[in-house]
């Protein structure tokens, strides 16, 4: 099996939680930061995908199925009433503030660059390996 490849996020959300005024029956959706990031340059920026692919260093297939499955589950989360939860440890994301795919702060299971991360970069627990 190939390592993942990281993905380059341009910016750290302010929230990391929405819950509906009236909640409705079901567990919260989870958005990995890389699904968040995804949807944002695709759908609050209008970038094309090549571009937006580009920006997060991954592949325009591999862009097209994190922006599908962010779409999927935020449908899924505002038809149900379910709160979003933004997951900003885990996965295999790197944070760059100028979102140009590159060397970044780690924000895989280290939490190396993340708000209170207690990690470094690649250490033990660093999925990241830059």
């Amino acid at each position: 099996m190939r390592p993942c490849k990281p993905r380059t996020v341009g910016f750290l959300p302010a929230n990391l939680r929405f819950v509906p005024e009236i909640p409705g029956d079901g567990p919260a959706i989870h958005l990995g930061l890389d699904m968040l990031e995804a949807i944002r340059l695709a759908d609050a920026e209008g970038l094309p995908q090549e571009e937006a692919a580009a920006r997060m260093g991954i592949s325009t297939a591999t862009f097209c199925r994190l922006a599908g499955e962010a779409r999927r589950r935020t449908a899924l989360a505002l038809s149900d009433g379910r709160a979003i939860v933004i997951d900003v440890e885990g996965g295999n994301a790197v944070f760059r503030p100028d979102g140009d795919a590159g060397e970044g702060a780690c924000l895989g299971r280290c939490g190396f660059g993340a708000p209170g991360g207690r990690g470094r970069r690649g250490g033990p627990r660093c999925r990241g390996r830059n």
